[in-house]
């Protein structure tokens, strides 16, 4: 009986292992499947449990920063920055999440007229107002 205990033991070491690696990767698909795997020989096994929590989480929130950047190279703005919001604070991706809403914010920034003194205008506009009113002198 106990050579039967001790290769289930083996597979599930195994399994938290490569799980576990497969997590350092960023390889969420992976690493569910490894600690499914665990699970299928103990379904109480705490670090699988938390492994497979954990890994399903993290490939939600890579799939809203890839759907933030995609929104944002589609210059829609709102889209990403909806996006960027589901993305908890302590999400591996959370740095990165911030970063891309700090350029989104830079962007809005330099587009908003009459920020911090700034007033953008466009290249039309500028004739326009050549026209009118001559060259500064």
């Amino acid at each position: 009986m106990s050579g039967s205990v001790a290769p289930a033991q083996q597979e599930i070491g195994e399994g938290l292992s490569l799980g576990r690696a497969a997590m350092q990767r960023e390889d969420w698909d992976n690493a569910l499947k490894q600690f499914d795997r665990v699970l299928q020989k103990d379904l109480t096994n705490a670090e699988a449990k938390t492994g497979r929590a954990q890994a399903q989480d993290n490939a939600v929130h890579r799939q809203l920063l890839a759907s933030a950047e995609a929104a944002l190279a589609r210059a829609d703005k709102v889209q990403s920055i909806a996006a960027l919001s589901r993305i908890p604070g302590n999400s591996i991706y959370a740095d990165r999440a911030q970063k891309l809403a700090a350029r989104i914010s830079a962007m809005q920034r330099n587009e908003a007229p009459g920020n911090r003194g700034d007033f953008r205008i466009t290249a039309e506009e500028d004739k326009q107002l050549k026209q009118r009113y001559g060259k500064p002198k």
